[in-house]
């Protein structure tokens, strides 16, 4: 399985449907971020490929998902 500099660690999804991605620095990363429909495929491909825990949090409100903080999934 293929490592990578930049591994996402955190994904945000946002009231509006917009996405954020940060990697283990903290740093965001732009090519993973947009609009919902557009960013998850993006990150799920990502994601297949990489080792690691993602911390997935989601706005409260958000009507797609479940109301909670932080979901933790392992990957690889």
């Amino acid at each position: 399985m293929r490592e990578y500099k930049h591994k996402i660690t955190t994904i945000f999804v946002f009231l509006n449907d917009m996405v954020a991605v940060c990697d283990q620095k903290g740093e965001q990363m732009p090519f993973f971020q947009g609009k919902r429909e557009e960013a998850l495929p993006r990150i799920k491909r990502r994601l297949t490929r990489q080792k690691g825990v993602v911390e997935y949090k989601v706005d409260k409100y958000h009507p797609h998902f479940e109301p909670t903080g932080t979901y933790k999934v392992n990957y690889g």
